[in-house]
């Protein structure tokens, strides 16, 4: 587990949709430039895991598995893992009421996601404070979230990593 000491310390929930998390890439980059020294985790679920373990700039990952609300057991092991990270700000993505409900949980008192109509469900009344998605792409949108912490306009930067051990397969497949 990373030291606590690191500040501020952020959680982005952007759990489902392997592209959606790929596409949400920036947001760590931003976060990383602005706070360098900050502790940033990400909670994400299974099919996303290995890819955002891998980034540069995301120093802890919380797995979460599907359907992880229907669980009382699943919801109190999550809890108490977010909790012991004395997280500050969580921001939310995805904006829904599965990824609402984990920051709400988590206990950070600033909780960003979007307003209606991109936040949806529960996550408007999860939410502490809400931005409004006046753009299209989802890059864009969810770049638009940093801006209460300061954040106008990063460069866009994916840094998607490399799975040495997937680039050897694919090399080896190109040759054949």
């Amino acid at each position: 587990m990373i030291q606590h000491e690191r500040e501020p310390r952020i959680l982005i929930t952007r759990m489902s949709a392997f592209g959606d998390c790929i596409l949400t890439l920036p947001m760590a980059c931003a976060l990383r430039e602005r706070f360098p020294n900050a502790l940033i985790v990400w909670a994400v679920e299974p099919l996303s895991l290995p890819t955002m373990n891998l980034h540069s700039c995301i120093d802890e990952t919380i797995p979460v598995p599907k359907r992880w609300l229907k669980s009382p057991r699943a919801v109190r092991t999550l809890r108490r893992r977010l909790r012991a990270l004395q997280l500050d700000i969580v921001i939310d993505p995805q904006s829904l009421t599965k990824s609402a409900s984990l920051a709400w949980i988590s206990g950070a008192k600033r909780r960003i996601g979007f307003a209606a109509p991109r936040g949806r469900e529960m996550a408007p009344w999860l939410n502490t404070e809400l931005v409004t998605a006046d753009v299209r792409h989802l890059v864009d949108a969810s770049l638009r979230l940093l801006r209460p912490i300061g954040i106008r306009a990063p460069e866009v930067r994916f840094d998607v990593p490399v799975d040495p051990a997937g680039l050897e397969v694919s090399q080896q497949f190109l040759k054949e």
